[in-house]
């Protein structure tokens, strides 16, 4: 599974967008905090931890000092609530398949 995008949401919480247009949301805070290599703790800083990017369909942070596939991050994964505002576009969008992915997340913005 490859990323397609990444976006900072709240805390140590962000938004992953798959290459097959499946979103996913992942919460660090608990691994980030159980984790004890020092060369992670800067990332306890949410300073840090929001500069998350994706190189090469890879989440990345820092100068690669730490990253993940989806692959690697299913005990991180939190479900989506129906109900949310994200849920609800990708769904509709899923349903009718008018609402391409690239006016889904203009609509986030």
């Amino acid at each position: 599974m490859l990323v397609d995008s990444v976006k900072y949401i709240k805390d140590y919480v962000i938004d992953v967008t798959l290459r097959t247009g499946e979103v996913k949301r992942y919460d660090f805070k608990k691994w980030l905090f159980s984790d004890i290599n020092p060369m992670l703790y800067k990332f306890r800083k949410l300073n840090h931890f929001k500069k998350v990017r994706v190189e090469n369909g890879i989440i990345v942070w820092g100068d690669d000092e730490m990253d993940f596939t989806p692959d690697h991050m299913v005990e991180m994964e939190v479900k989506i609530k129906e109900d949310s505002h994200l849920a609800q576009l990708i769904t509709q969008g899923i349903k009718s398949e008018t609402i391409p992915l690239s006016k889904i997340r203009a609509k986030l913005r």
